[in-house]
């Protein structure tokens, strides 16, 4: 009787996926047909498509309108008319309403009352009645305007709000009435200010915290309360001072620091989870080295740094588990890197502009590799690795403008290799066993003073990858 009765409900359950299709705006009533087709008149004209057509712009729901997208298309004339707009407000299950293309909003705001999301650019809209949403009901508010000077306090009044995101270029600072939204999880604000207002640490069940300004040089000291924080983006072109309560963010996974940075912030180091670190420290900032506290960070997989000070990484980064290395503009001329790093499972490295003097001997025991690109250095030569072993998992492999001479052997014994970029360096062959690589290869080799070419890769060469340059400066007669 049990397994009838459970054929039966399962049999109910496939009837209804399989009826389940996705509403259009074929499915609304004939008058919320008519209301969009004027409110979007202009705008089927201009994409040259018609009415049943519209789906990014709109979602259809048990027969009612719950989102509406108006976006901006930069014409010379009003895309979506007055009086349409205005009647908005006739959809009233709509959850997420954008304003972006349009100068107006709608009649009687109140009537959305199941309103979740809003965008609006107040630019463009001006006096928007914000005393008329429903505070209970908005979780989402976006609202950009590269004019204002102000942002509306009534904003401030929505305690319901989850995420807020505020952008704008003039306005001076961020209002004390922040901390009243207590249950604000991702913030993102974009205001020409120098620091943010104590009373933000009342916002404590954030989990996304993303500052922009040029001019910011300091944050109060409350991360502390910031116990569910796990993204953090601080972008600045000052020097900024950062507090030492960032050390409490412990469940932080993601920080990109930009701006004027003189030292390396020990405060990271308290960062438990922290799985992806970004430092850029602008053309005036830099510091000589990492921190060896950085042996805390067990869980970092990525570290992204531009630096053109960076002298050394310390060797305490041999006990994370970095899998991306990405050091752009160091200054590595008298450095060696730890071999200790051989036990990292480093899957890609890039070393632009570093001014390295020798190939880095971590690298040839990497048995993760799969994307090696260095850029500018000072090292003519390197030695063979053993692809059987530890370059087994490459698969793109770019040298390009250092004074290489000369390029390994076992190079073309890497059976997954599909990539190389050897362009402007000091290579006048190469080996023979590129010539195992065949087909797949995507060879770049251009800015070499090329004089042979191992006659095994005659083949290879005339049915290189169209992306492959440099095989017509080399006559046949000169093959060895």
């Amino acid at each position: 009787m049990k397994s009838k009765l459970l054929y039966f409900l399962l049999t109910v359950l496939l009837s209804c996926n399989l009826n389940t299709k996705e509403e259009t705006v074929l499915d609304l009533s004939e008058e919320d047909q008519e209301q969009l087709k004027v409110l979007f008149n202009n705008h089927l004209n201009y994409f040259s498509i018609d009415f049943a057509s519209l789906k990014n712009e709109v979602e259809v729901l048990n027969g009612e309108l719950v989102r509406l997208k108006l976006f901006d298309f930069k014409v010379d004339y009003e895309m979506y008319p007055r009086e349409s707009v205005e009647k908005i407000s006739n959809f009233k299950h709509l959850k997420e309403l954008i304003l972006f293309g349009c100068d107006y909003y709608p009649k009687n705001m109140d009537n959305l009352s199941k309103l979740e999301t809003l965008h609006l650019n107040l630019d463009r809209i001006h006096n928007f009645p914000f005393e008329q949403l429903n505070s209970n009901t908005l979780q989402m508010l976006y609202i950009e305007g590269d004019s204002i000077k102000s942002v509306p306090n009534a904003i401030y009044n929505f305690t319901s709000l989850k995420e807020l995101e505020i952008l704008t270029n003039d306005v001076p600072s961020v209002s004390n009435e922040i901390g009243n939204l207590k249950d604000l999880e991702n913030l993102v604000i974009s205001v020409k200010m120098n620091t943010l207002p104590k009373e933000i640490k009342g916002c404590s069940k954030l989990k996304t915290l993303k500052i922009y300004s040029d001019s910011l040089t300091s944050l109060p000291n409350s991360f502390q309360n910031y116990t569910e924080l796990e993204i953090l983006y601080i972008y600045s072109k000052s020097k900024i001072d950062l507090p030492i309560s960032l050390s409490n963010c412990k469940n932080v996974i993601l920080f990109e620091l930009s701006g004027i940075i003189n030292e390396y912030p020990e405060c990271i180091n308290g960062m438990d989870s922290l799985g992806y670190l970004e430092i850029d420290c602008g053309e005036n900032g830099g510091f000589d080295s990492l921190s060896d506290g950085m042996s805390n960070l067990t869980r970092l997989h990525t570290l992204r740094i531009e630096n053109p000070k960076l002298k050394y990484l310390p060797k305490s980064l041999s006990q994370t588990n970095l899998e991306y290395l990405y050091i752009h503009e160091a200054n590595f001329r008298d450095y060696q890197f730890p071999i200790e790093y051989n036990q990292l499972p480093l899957k890609y490295i890039k070393l632009y502009d570093t001014k390295i003097k020798e190939f880095p001997e971590f690298i040839y025991d990497l048995t993760t590799l799969e994307e090696l690109n260095i850029k500018g250095g000072y090292f003519d030569s390197m030695r063979n690795p053993q692809p059987q072993k530890n370059w087994n998992n490459l698969k793109s492999f770019t040298v390009t403008d250092t004074d290489l001479k000369s390029l390994p052997d076992s190079l073309g014994y890497c059976r997954n290799l599909q990539t190389v970029d050897i362009q402007y360096n000091r290579l006048t062959t190469v080996p023979r066993s590129f010539a195992n690589l065949g087909e797949r290869l995507c060879f770049y080799w251009f800015g070499n003073p090329w004089k042979t070419l191992p006659k095994e890769m005659d083949w290879n060469c005339r049915d290189l990858n169209p992306c492959s340059v440099g095989y017509s400066n080399l006559p046949p007669a000169k093959r060895r």
